[in-house]
């Protein structure tokens, strides 16, 4: 019997597993995200796990708790799991649909909207275009740096100074 419990947590593991995996076929994850998913998927085990192993067997492992989750898991990895995960795509991929139907009225009045302010108050397109094309002409133009060995006779060796003009001989 503890046995059979040990299986259908393993299916249970899998499904949270399946809901990560969703997860990222709804939002495109970059490598950093995914590994923080992993790390809160492997948590979650890890708890639940102990959570089993305390109240079924008064924590101590047994290898045959270990085999059944192992089992449940794979077992519900190679029956249902690709169904489940379609069925859950598609779902999520109609829904989609539904709200980018719905919320298509609302885009077309926002972009009326915008492009009414755009040509109500022209000069702020410039502006930023102004802005966005030439960043370094709003700096101040440095000075010349000039090197003059030649000319520096008092101390013997060469120095840098800023200078706006040809140096003083």
């Amino acid at each position: 019997m503890i046995f059979l419990q040990a299986c259908l947590l393993g299916v249970l593991l899998g499904m949270i597993y399946d809901c990560f995996r969703v997860f990222r076929e709804i939002v495109p994850c970059k490598k950093t995200a995914t590994f923080i998913q992993d790390l809160l998927f492997f948590g979650i085990v890890t708890l639940c796990t102990l959570v089993f192993w305390v109240g079924v067997n008064k924590g101590q492992l047994r290898l045959y708790l270990v085999i059944g989750e192992g089992l449940g898991a794979w077992l519900y990895f190679q029956s249902i799991s690709r169904i489940v995960f379609w069925a859950i795509c598609r779902v999520i991929r109609l829904i989609k649909r539904f709200l980018r139907f719905l919320f298509r009225p609302v885009k077309r009045l926002f972009s009326r909207f915008w492009s009414f302010i755009q040509k109500k108050i022209p000069h702020w397109k410039q502006k930023k275009k102004n802005i966005c094309e030439k960043p370094l002409s709003l700096l101040k133009k440095p000075s010349r740096i000039v090197y003059n060995k030649k000319n520096d006779t008092k101390k013997g060796r060469g120095f840098l100074w800023q200078r706006k003009g040809k140096p003083k001989v």
